[in-house]
């Protein structure tokens, strides 16, 4: 396999056309993208707390926090974390410093709050920088997979065409940068297997640098590169490489050192190593269990659940065309496959092989963390995980329909033209079934968007330092801070604003079906009056303000 491969048509003149045509579909994506830069899509959430931390450090500096983000919103201190040896500590602390994840992606905001303040354009394209860096490797990682320029250039042009790139690629948390640092690890990978010498040496200093970014960005990618290295130290050894175990254990060190640095910022945090370790494992227990205790509770989560919330479903989203569809696009591959010559069948064993490795391998992250998976299903970041993957096998589905034509002499005309119907028809369906602001109906909600924006903005001026606001809605708690500049928490029953010590000075009602929506506007009327709507199709809601009265 690798005399093929090495020896295939790799060293003709390079057809560039096969890697602009992907970048210039990027551009075109981020060109509309970027047009709407706001909190509208992606994981509003997350993004108002990268913007939050970036802040802080700007203005209380990295040494306070010991490195770690403050998430609350114009913080004069550093407010402490819950610590993971209290009954407080299941229930996350969002106003105080986030010891859960690394920091990274929130030390870039914090480097770029200074020349950009509360301006979310020039964020947003930082991280779409990193999007087109991470395309270019997994161009890159498909050529030396595949010998081929033009499959480079399809899976790209594929994996671009996911709805669950579009929803994530200038995202400022760290979706953006962990898949740019995956791709270019997957990168340095290829290198060290197929190519030799000076490039192999290449391919191993990337490939540690992009796994120490990688591990100080983000966990989730740990289980795919502990498979891959278990598969490269298998490969090296059956293949009579010399240093296997030294060069496996060199690129496991570029994991351990990045862990080793979160770690003793949390440590450092909170004053021992002890407690770190309890936050570690408290944290890692809440993601596989629903609870802080590694054992779970009765009921507290529910394989059911993860096996049709998370990886059915989720092989069926990240597909573009569907689960069943994937799966007769391989039977029709393997069904094709005498037809092939030995040439085709090489390379698209490599290609077909890589595709399913990389699914399963990235898949394992949802059984390692299943509570949070389940938790977050109804999201669209965790589908990610999948897209190498279903980009590599939906290639490898063209590819195999192309050789089935020449073998079956279709004209080349013919077999041209449904070639680029297939993948214009695929990148359509995934795009147009984003969040990419295309149609009229996307424009529509962008704008309707921008209503809920205003009328949060026009609140400003009511607030003051020490204030904060209520909704009945969790999620959009961070998005209503980012735009008030102030606290925000959920109070979605009466019983939680009379337990209030302090009533929030604005409380945003959005109306719902729920009967506690009732009873809490009812409860709303004696403490508070109302002062507006915010009319709008995405997130309509009562202004109530406070009149100094208690319940």
């Amino acid at each position: 396999m690798h005399a093929v491969i090495k020896s295939a048509p790799d060293s003709s003149k390079p057809n560039w056309v096969w890697l602009l045509l992907p970048l210039a579909l990027l551009c075109f994506v981020s060109i509309v993208r970027l047009q709407w830069p706001e909190l509208s899509h992606g994981d509003d959430w997350s993004d108002s707390s990268v913007l939050f931390a970036g802040e802080n450090f700007s203005r209380l500096g990295f040494a306070p926090s010991h490195g770690l983000p403050v998430f609350w919103p114009r913080a004069d201190h550093v407010p402490p974390s819950v610590r993971p040896d209290s009954k407080e500590w299941n229930a996350l602390s969002v106003f105080g410093t986030y010891t859960r994840l690394p920091p990274l992606h929130n030390w870039i905001s914090g480097l770029l709050h200074p020349l950009f303040g509360d301006n979310i354009l020039p964020y947003r394209i930082i991280a779409v920088s990193f999007s087109f860096v991470g395309l270019i490797a997994f161009w890159a990682f498909v050529k030396i997979l595949s010998a081929s320029e033009r499959l480079a250039g399809i899976a790209v042009i594929l994996y671009i065409s996911n709805p669950y790139f579009i929803a994530n690629f200038d995202s400022l948390h760290q979706h953006a940068y962990m898949d740019a640092f995956r791709n270019v690890a997957l990168l340095g990978l290829a290198m060290i297997v197929w190519r030799e010498g000076r490039q192999r040496i290449i391919g191993l200093i990337i490939t540690w640098v992009s796994l120490l970014l990688l591990s100080l960005t983000t966990y989730e990618y740990l289980p795919l590169f502990t498979i891959l290295l278990t598969g490269l130290a298998i490969y090296l050894s059956i293949r009579g490489q010399r240093m296997v175990g030294v060069t496996v254990l060199l690129l496991g060190s570029a994991i351990a050192v990045g862990l080793l640095i979160h770690f003793a910022l949390v440590a450092g945090f909170y004053g021992g190593v002890q407690v770190a370790l309890q936050d570690r494992i408290a944290n890692a227990a809440q993601r596989i269990s629903g609870n802080e205790n590694l054992l779970g509770s009765a009921g507290a989560f529910s394989w059911l659940d993860w096996w049709n919330l998370v990886l059915l479903r989720f092989l069926s989203q990240a597909s573009i065309l569907g689960l069943p569809c994937l799966l007769l696009t391989m039977v029709f591959g393997m069904a094709s496959w005498r037809v092939f010559t030995e040439y085709s069948r090489s390379r698209l064993r490599v290609t077909w092989g890589s595709g399913l490795a990389l699914l399963v391998a990235s898949s394992i992250w949802y059984a390692v963390m299943p509570a949070h998976c389940v938790d977050h299903a109804g999201l669209s970041f965790l589908q990610k995980f999948l897209i190498p993957g279903i980009s590599l096998l939906l290639t490898s589905s063209y590819e195999s329909l192309l050789r089935l034509m020449e073998a079956t002499e279709v004209k080349a005309m013919v077999k041209n033209t449904i070639a680029v119907l297939v993948i214009g028809m695929v990148s359509w369906i995934g795009i147009s079934s984003s969040e990419l602001p295309l149609t009229a109906a996307k424009i529509t909600a962008e704008k309707e968007f921008e209503k809920v924006r205003d009328c949060l903005v026009q609140l400003k001026p009511r607030l003051v330092q020490n204030d904060y606001i209520a909704t009945n809605i969790m999620r959009p708690t961070w998005m209503m801070m980012h735009y008030l500049g102030t606290r925000a928490i959920a109070i979605n029953d009466p019983k939680m604003l009379n337990a209030s010590s302090v009533m929030p000075k604005i409380f945003l009602l959005v109306p719902t079906n729920d009967p506690g929506t009732q009873a809490l506007a009812d409860k709303l009327q004696k403490t508070h009056r109302v002062i507006g709507f915010c009319d709008n199709q995405r997130l309509p809601f009562y202004i109530f303000e406070s009149t100094g009265t208690t319940p």
